[in-house]
């Protein structure tokens, strides 16, 4: 009697627990080295299909002991998704797959990754002469001009939060832009700015009116 309610016991935890080797993810391997805001294609495949319902992924800074949402809920026809790398430093970064099944899930995780020096770039923008207010932000929207050097080479420049979610884009034709801040939104953002040969960043912070 024990050893049966033992068993079941266990096979109720392994059920919640996501397991390997249905699904492979492809890119990144681990090894790698990015710098913050610039945009990596994670890549996978479905090497045993299931009666899947879609494909979540998830990043963690620190070698796995906690994970952050990029993204939730992508068609089971996705097998590729553009990250934008978080503004931070880590040796440890990981990112991980989930097959999100009708019964058992199944996942894949890279081998560890480095996102370089994102400190030296964190207030580029401001140190270019770009204004940037209000900062911190308690929920307007935020004013962003930029200084008419740069602007010229301006390829794109969006908001991302700290697991590297992209959540606005900007028009780069536009001579300034009033970003409004995302519903909700509360704690450390990310202003991207890419160029052809560099990106530059800013962070902001955004103190929820709620």
């Amino acid at each position: 009697m024990v050893k049966s309610c033992f068993l079941a016991a266990l096979l109720g935890l392994m059920a919640n627990v996501p397991a390997f080797g249905h699904v492979h993810l492809k890119y990144p391997e681990g090894g790698e080295k990015y710098m913050p805001g610039e945009q990596v294609l994670i890549r996978w495949e479905i090497e045993i299909p299931h009666d899947q319902k879609n494909w979540d992924l998830y990043f963690t800074s620190d070698g796995g002991t906690t994970w952050n949402t990029i993204v939730e809920d992508l068609p089971v026809t996705d097998t590729s998704f553009t990250w934008v790398v978080p503004g931070l430093t880590t040796s440890q970064a990981e990112v991980r797959i989930v097959q999100d099944n009708t019964s058992f899930d199944y996942e894949d995780i890279s081998g560890d990754f480095t996102i370089g020096n994102a400190t030296a770039s964190r207030e580029d923008l401001l140190a270019r002469n770009w204004k940037i207010y209000p900062n911190p932000s308690h929920g307007e929207s935020i004013h962003i001009i930029p200084a008419n050097l740069d602007h010229q080479q301006l390829q794109s420049i969006y908001l991302v939060d700290e697991s590297g979610k992209e959540l606005w884009r900007g028009n780069v034709s536009a001579e300034e832009w009033f970003m409004p801040v995302p519903a909700q939104a509360s704690g450390i953002f990310f202003l991207v700015a890419r160029y052809p040969r560099e990106i530059r960043q800013q962070k902001l912070t955004i103190i929820s009116g709620q």
